[in-house]
């Protein structure tokens, strides 16, 4: 199933610099329902999240980790991205 969730606090991405740098970026992740609920209360709603105290979704223990590779990604994964990445360029293509 696919959410999209926007203007959320999230931790920095691989696009950070990119976006530093002035160029538009865009920051998509692959998480499970409970993942992306966690993190979403992690940031934006901190210590009133409900989250138990020094747990973290596991998604933290991976992104900017030397644990952070492709191996932890599954093809399904890895092709439903590739399609989003052709559809997002394909559209941009056919703006004015």
């Amino acid at each position: 199933m696919s959410h999209i969730e926007e203007g959320a606090s999230l931790p920095y991405g691989d696009d950070r610099l990119f976006g530093e740098a002035r160029f538009p970026t865009l920051s998509v992740a692959s998480l499970s329902p409970t993942e992306r609920h966690q993190m979403w209360l992690l940031m934006n709603a901190a210590a009133t999240s409900g989250l138990t105290p020094g747990t973290t979704p596991d998604i933290f223990s991976i992104i900017h980790t030397p644990n952070d590779v492709s191996a932890k990604v599954d093809g399904t994964t890895v092709a439903r991205m590739q399609r989003l990445t052709v559809a997002l360029v394909k559209s941009l293509g056919r703006l004015p």
